[in-house]
């Protein structure tokens, strides 16, 4: 089975434009991801995902000589993954969103692992009944079959084509899902937001790095930073409540 992560990626962002080029840290935040994947699989196993305007030639700039580029449409971003998926031949996607700066090995192993041996037609981790993926969390991945995406796809309206994903898990369509259950301490912690929306995420994770530094943060040292901090849990917690519009 071929099996590629694709990272879907633009700098045209309406809320924080060219955010996943900022620096947290010693690292760019699209660098960030791209090494949490790295510190398992192989950079050829990377495809990045980019709109095919000229605002998102810097990406393909600077990233060209390191990763698989496929661009296609800004808006239809499902389209853009048909293209990718077609391009290389794929039999399955693990889906990595680029503004998700502290995304885990962890689960994304645990999700190609899952997608190797048993080839499920969509695979995400669930808070209970809610797809992760749909909470500010942050820290996982999705992955789906490449053959029932291309035939979802002709079903899919405006909001799913942007959106990638719904059509496997909101639109009641008879779908093989396995829904992996987060950590116990994930699910007993409050106010997580780790996904990179707005200016007020982007300064709060600058001050957890230049406070803590690390190399790469594991889902249990950023709980225990906001545990033990009660400065960063405020921030966190607001932009959690706010969506990060504070």
């Amino acid at each position: 089975m071929k099996i590629a992560f694709i990272i879907q990626a633009r700098v045209t962002s309406s809320r924080l434009k060219g955010k996943i080029l900022e620096n947290i840290g010693n690292k760019k935040v699209i660098d960030w991801v791209i090494e949490a994947i790295k510190r398992r699989f192989d950079l050829e196993n990377i495809i990045l995902a980019i709109p095919e305007n000229k605002e998102n030639d810097i990406i393909a700039r600077l990233y060209g000589d390191k990763l698989k580029i496929i661009r296609g449409s800004e808006i239809d971003v499902a389209k853009r993954f048909i293209k990718s998926i077609n391009y290389f031949d794929l039999d399955y996607v693990i889906r990595i969103c680029s503004d998700n700066p502290f995304i885990q090995t962890k689960f994304i192993e645990e999700i190609y692992d899952i997608a190797l041996s048993l080839n499920p037609d969509y695979i995400s981790y669930y808070c209970g009944e809610i797809n992760c993926i749909k909470k500010p969390l942050g820290f996982f991945a999705e992955g789906f079959s490449t053959d029932k995406f291309k035939k979802a796809y002709y079903r899919m309206d405006k909001y799913d084509k942007e959106h990638v994903t719904p059509i496997f898990y909101e639109k009641g369509i008879n779908f093989n899902i396995i829904k992996l259950k987060v950590p116990r301490t994930i699910n007993e912690t409050e106010f997580i937001r780790f996904t990179l929306d707005n200016k007020s995420d982007l300064l709060l994770y600058k001050e957890i790095c230049k406070k803590y530094p690390k190399d790469y943060y594991t889902y249990l040292d950023l709980i225990e930073i906001i545990k033990s901090d009660n400065i960063i849990f405020e921030k966190m917690k607001s932009n959690y409540l706010f969506g990060g519009k504070m």
